[in-house]
């Protein structure tokens, strides 16, 4: 995920698109942000898990980054 130039405090929105091109019931049971950016970043809204997502169907989620110190910028 690519969030382009992103300042201390400032918020910026990676949206991030799931597509079940199968013909079943795509079933995700989990999600994780690297330990390294878990106090920087979170996935918004919040995922139930386990996720499923119908054939055909496309799920759209938010992962959010506001690094607070300057180290946290990438």
């Amino acid at each position: 995920v690519d969030f382009g130039t992103v300042k201390v405090n400032e918020t910026k929105t990676a949206v991030c698109m799931i597509k079940n091109t199968g013909a079943a019931d795509l079933v995700i049971s989990s999600m994780d942000i690297d330990a390294a950016y878990a106090s920087t970043m979170h996935i918004s809204p919040a995922v139930t898990f386990p996720l499923t997502i119908s054939a055909g169907a496309t799920k759209t989620i938010d992962i959010l980054f506001k690094p607070k110190l300057q180290e946290d910028v990438v």
